[in-house]
């Protein structure tokens, strides 16, 4: 697996376990500019989505 693909790999298993641990909050994109311990609003039309799975 080429170093991106491993780098990515890592990074989404590691913010996986913060979010399912309650570390980062709902609704926060990992965006460069949102701090990471910012909660973010969730659309309306995505909130149906979650709840659906649910």
């Amino acid at each position: 697996m080429p170093k991106k693909q491993a780098d990515m790999a890592i990074k989404l298993k590691g913010n996986g376990y913060k979010s399912w641990a309650g570390m980062i909050p709902l609704g926060n994109t990992g965006g460069a500019n949102v701090p990471l311990r910012k909660p973010l609003p969730i659309p309306d039309d995505l909130q149906q989505i979650i709840d659906a799975a649910h």
